[in-house]
């Protein structure tokens, strides 16, 4: 719809504007024409088509890629383009889940899509749609959003200087190239879509692109004019090549290196720029993380004599399965009154005895808990506020890094000691002890997504020396994040 009724829609307007120019009567007005009127219909009989006739690509097949009415043939471009639209969209599903991101990644590729298909029709790219894709891009940098963990689209500052890095440089090429040359090489539409490109990723994607865009345009210009053997001088729309680089750079999540005086990537995440909390100021946010009865409690409590405020979301999935709650009758109904206690309340220890020996169990009540546990955990760390946050996230490894925590912070301990805690603490046979270890991530999987980490291994003192020398270190990012200073990463052990 967008591919075909966008040119036609400014042919009209240009008829109108020369017209005025000329100084000659207006041409008269037909049948309103719009991306909304009027409805579809053959482009042979002019048959009006239904509803149940424009389904995406189920329709084409049903109708055998004839028209109803008349029979005429329906071009196969309608279901390619619908059923590409439809795998591009599942993959910016599949890749940003749930979220205004994810509609802010749609609304890209579907800007891409069109834009695509009227440059090959007709070798032009609308300000209409280029424009406002490149305001959509300024204005998406104003929240920051995390497309892949420290990827881009960046901060407002790298943002703005991608826009006008984006025009200037195609700008620049296509007037030394008709310098040199006398012909144009390209159109003003690709200088306005690589500025886009620009808003929306930053400056430094700009150069990945124009190269992936280039090799791929090449490469498929010259097969195209070698099948239809044309000349070398025949114009050829680079707008879709453009267009393919680009949302392969939003589907890659492509690291882009920070801009000099921001955050630097592996330091401080671009989680951390997608919040404004208390004040306007952005927190810091640390995953305490560790294996069961390795201490977590333990140093979440220390960080919190520091005055760190605690958001534990043990605690908070205690919340969302306390009596009179959906979640916990649910829970009821699934697994029956056996795991509630006399109150009402849940019994946790028959609930767990029940998941970890039945793993199905365990990821149907994850899938139910987890999503209302996220959802309180970011009420609550909105307004927190202070230097940084502790976020204690027990299971942070098995459902993978959040990317609204910012790093890392592991509590490690010998499995040994690990084990002996666990059957002290609940009372559990060394049987049962085990295959609770069994059912966590493995320690060397913990390990491998902390930025920092505590041993636990030795007495109270030795872990607030390690509590607090984490303490100042994270003081320093999180004067880092608003731009004070610089600093790295650290591991502490005893």
């Amino acid at each position: 719809m967008v591919i075909y009724r966008t040119p036609k829609m400014l042919e009209a307007e240009w008829r109108l504007q020369c017209a005025e120019l000329a100084g000659r009567e207006a041409p008269t007005e037909g049948p309103k024409f719009n991306l909304m009127t009027p409805r579809s219909a053959c482009p042979s009989c002019n048959a009006p088509i239904t509803a149940l006739q424009n389904i995406p690509v189920v329709s084409w097949l049903w109708l055998r890629g004839k028209c109803a009415a008349c029979s005429a043939r329906i071009s196969a471009r309608y279901p390619l383009v619908e059923l590409f639209t439809g795998v591009a969209f599942g993959v910016v599903a599949w890749k940003f889940g749930y979220g205004w991101t994810a509609a802010a990644a749609l609304v890209f590729t579907a800007f891409l899509i069109a834009l695509t298909g009227i440059d090959i029709d007709t070798q032009l790219l609308p300000d209409n749609l280029t424009l406002s894709l490149l305001w959509l891009g300024l204005f998406a940098s104003l929240y920051q959003p995390v497309w892949a963990d420290g990827a881009a689209p960046v901060d407002p500052r790298a943002s703005i200087i991608g826009a006008l890095a984006g025009y200037l440089s195609l700008w620049t090429v296509y007037h030394l190239f008709r310098l040199i040359t006398g012909k144009e090489g390209m159109g003003y539409g690709d200088f306005k879509l690589f500025a886009a490109f620009g808003a929306w990723f930053g400056w430094q994607m700009l150069l990945p692109i124009i190269i992936l865009a280039s090799a791929v345009g090449a490469i498929v210009g010259i097969a195209m004019l070698a099948k239809q053997g044309k000349e070398r001088s025949t114009p050829i729309a680079f707008g879709p090549f453009l267009a393919v680089a680009g949302w392969l750079a939003l589907a890659g999540g492509a690291r882009c290196e920070p801009l000099p005086g921001t955050v630097r990537a592996g330091t401080v995440t671009q989680a951390s720029r997608d919040r404004q909390h208390s004040g306007g100021r952005r927190v810091l946010r640390i995953g305490l993380t560790g294996g069961i009865a390795s201490g977590k409690s333990t140093v979440a409590n220390l960080f919190a004599e520091l005055g760190i405020p605690l958001i534990d979301t043990d605690h908070l999935a205690r919340e969302v399965v306390a009596p009179g709650t959906t979640l916990l009758a649910a829970i009821a109904a699934h697994f029956g009154t056996s795991i509630l206690l006399a109150d009402g309340a849940l019994d946790r220890a028959a609930l767990r005895t029940r998941v970890f020996a039945a793993p199905d169990e365990r990821r149907w009540l994850e899938a139910l808990t987890h999503p209302a546990i996220r959802a309180l955990m970011e009420v609550r760390c909105e307004a927190a506020g202070g230097p940084y946050q502790i976020v204690a996230i027990p299971l942070l490894t098995e459902t993978g890094r959040d990317q609204r925590i910012d790093r890392v912070l592991v509590v490690d301990c010998d499995p040994a000691v690990q084990l002996t805690r666990l059957q002290a603490r609940d009372g559990s046979t060394p049987s049962e002890a085990r295959r609770i270890l069994a059912a966590q991530s493995t320690r060397e999987q913990r390990l491998a997504i902390a930025d920092d980490v505590i041993v636990n291994d030795a007495d109270i003192g030795q872990l607030r020396d390690q509590v607090e020398v984490l303490h100042r270190r994270y003081l320093e990012l999180a004067a880092q994040l608003a731009g004070q200073r610089t600093a790295g990463s650290s591991t502490i052990a005893p």
